[in-house]
């Protein structure tokens, strides 16, 4: 369909945020560690960090409707992976991979069209010992969870329409020619 139609208008298919909340807390954790680069470092290792932000995967979720409210309890369990970086007694730095799991229980709106749940993370730790392939931290974890929706948007648009050309070779045959 034209953009220049006579409602002047389209549509864009946009992800709405619906509803959503977010949770911020302090968390003591044992993080199992693999994946070292360099392959073998030398101990003791010196944590220095444990980082994510990004959409964190969800492993479970239940929605329970709440008699006499608009509001339903949404549990999600969730997990994301950090990067553990650390120091070896060489002076090498290095990294490790873990992941941490979680859980967060909300009350939220929820639309009556179909809908999807989405948990975003932000993890950062700066204390923490490391001791063998484990590493004991203390992290703070920003925890978003949205409820999203799909809907079409109309937008106005203007338009522009090119007026009608006139072709000035017939206007000049024209007058040559005498017609």
């Amino acid at each position: 369909m034209s953009c220049c139609n006579d409602r002047r208008k389209i549509a864009i298919r946009v992800t709405r945020i619906f509803d959503g909340a977010r949770r911020r807390r302090r968390r003591e954790i044992t993080l199992a560690l693999s994946d070292f680069q360099p392959p073998a470092p030398e101990p003791p290792l010196t944590y220095i960090s444990a980082d994510f932000s990004g959409a964190a995967r969800i492993t479970s979720q239940s929605v329970m409707a709440i008699e006499g409210s608009t509001r339903s309890r949404i549990s999600v369990g969730f997990e994301f992976p950090v990067l553990v970086r650390f120091v070896a007694a060489d002076g090498t730095q290095g990294w490790a991979r873990s992941s941490v799991t979680d859980s967060i229980d909300l009350m939220l709106t929820l639309p009556t069209c179909p809908y999807t749940i989405e948990t975003e993370v932000a993890f950062a730790s700066r204390i923490g010992t490391i001791d063998g392939s484990s590493a004991d931290i203390i992290g703070c974890t920003l925890t978003i969870v949205k409820i999203l929706t799909e809907c079409d948007v109309a937008v106005p648009v203007c338009c522009f329409s090119y007026p009608d050309a006139e072709l000035t070779e017939d206007i000049a045959c024209n007058a040559l020619f005498g017609d």
